[in-house]
C-alpha cells in the first residue's frame, strides 16, 4: 500500500500499530507535511493545532523561509519557556500514572 496519496490513512495505521504512537505519529506527520505540504494534510487535524511559539503560523513561516533559502523565522523564547513550564505537570502526571497503575 502506498501512503504517499493518503496521509490520513498513514497516520491512522501508525496510531493503530500500538506502542509509542504519539511520538511516531508526530514524526510521520512531519514527514507527510514535508512531502505533501499543508494542503496535502487533513484540514481538520491542522485546525486542532494550537498556534503557540511553534504552531502553524511558525511552521508556515519556516516552510516559506526554507523554500526561499532565507533565515528561519524568529520565535519567542519566553513564550516557549512558559509553554514548556505549563507542560511539566502534564508530563509528570503521565509518568507517575504509568509507574503507579
Amino acid at each position: 500500500m502506498s501512503y504517499g496519496a493518503t496521509p490520513l490513512l498513514a497516520l491512522q495505521e501508525c496510531i493503530s500499530a500500538g506502542g509509542d504512537t504519539d511520538s511516531i505519529a508526530a514524526i510521520l506527520g512531519g514527514w507527510l507535511g514535508a512531502r505533501h505540504g499543508e494542503a496535502g494534510l487533513p484540514a481538520h487535524l491542522i485546525a486542532e493545532l494550537h498556534d503557540g511559539p511553534f504552531g502553524p503560523s511558525h511552521l508556515r513561516g519556516l516552510a516559506a523561509s526554507l523554500a526561499q533559502g532565507a533565515p528561519p523565522p524568529r520565535y519567542s523564547w519566553i513564550g516557549a519557556l512558559f509553554r514548556n513550564l505549563a507542560l511539566y505537570p502534564v508530563v509528570l502526571a503521565h509518568g507517575f500514572r504509568r509507574i503507579f497503575p
